[in-house]
């Protein structure tokens, strides 16, 4: 069964409650705007015009200070490509190279789950490659032999 995913908006009242996230909102909106933004989160009453303008600065600073929980190794046919986990506080999600959309997760465990099995195809090119070069391998031995 494949791990539950998230939207965004599910995590932000937790999310804008963090500390440094709170300061980054006060830095970017000015104080004054920024209480406002504190008191109508915690009623659930975020006007729309302002919504949307504190979901980029959340979104800005968790990509920007995420850390990386998990890190897997994806193969496409010419180059290999790094498929993180990446965590902060209470918001798990999973980034690949080009691929998108983002999927939220509520534990790192859960969104590794989701990797492993939406990026299969290129986690497990890495086994195919290996077993050519084993094949080309036993074919040059048997090549020798004769």
């Amino acid at each position: 069964m494949e791990p539950q995913t998230y939207p965004l908006e599910d995590f932000m009242a937790e999310l804008v409650c963090d500390p440094a996230i709170k300061e980054e909102i006060t830095s970017k909106l000015g104080s004054e705007k920024a209480i406002l933004v504190f008191e109508q989160f915690g009623l659930g009453t975020l006007r729309t015009e302002i919504q949307d303008e504190v979901y980029d600065i959340v979104s800005d600073y968790i990509d920007n200070n995420a850390e990386v929980s998990e890190e897997l190794t994806g193969y496409s046919s010419d180059d290999c490509f790094p498929i993180c986990v990446r965590s902060f506080g209470p918001i798990h999600w999973v980034e690949a190279q080009e691929f998108d959309p983002i999927k939220y997760f509520k534990s790192s465990s859960e969104a590794l789950i989701w990797a492993e099995s939406e990026y299969s195809d290129f986690l497990n090119a890495e086994d195919e490659e290996e077993n050519l070069e084993d094949e080309d391998e036993e074919d040059n031995l048997e090549d020798e032999e004769e």
